[in-house]
């Protein structure tokens, strides 16, 4: 079932102009070529890399989450 909008209406859809645009300001070139998955990671990262606040390293199992989701693998 596809998620609804903020209305309720019309399915919600994946803004691509606010993506590419986020991409230019963050120097990101080549976001035509990622998964969706792999965007989001990276803005993820980003964000985190901004906050100005040192980031705690992941540990081993949400690395290993995150790689098998990037890679479309199930994750346990």
């Amino acid at each position: 079932m596809a998620r609804r909008g903020a209305g309720g209406g019309a399915p919600a859809r994946i803004d691509f102009s606010g993506i590419w645009g986020a991409a230019a300001l963050m120097g990101v070139q080549a976001v035509g070529q990622m998964s969706l998955g792999h965007w989001l990671a990276t803005l993820e990262g980003w964000r985190k890399s901004q906050a100005g606040t040192k980031a705690d390293a992941p540990s081993d199992e949400d690395f290993e989450r995150v790689l098998a989701q990037s890679e479309g693998l199930p994750w346990h």
